[in-house]
């Protein structure tokens, strides 16, 4: 499993995270589940 993520802001100016998990040992890559977070610094790493 990869995680995919990005930082986006909402209408009422907080940021939130958007995580996607995605199945990388199947092909086509599936996608496993996507959420919204306001825990930011608990799963954004600088690469």
């Amino acid at each position: 499993m990869k995680p995919y993520q990005s930082i986006t802001g909402s209408e009422t100016g907080e940021n939130y995270l958007v995580r996607v998990i995605v199945n990388d040992t199947v092909e086509p890559e599936k996608v496993v589940t996507v959420y919204k977070t306001s825990k930011i610094k608990k799963y954004w790493r600088e690469p």
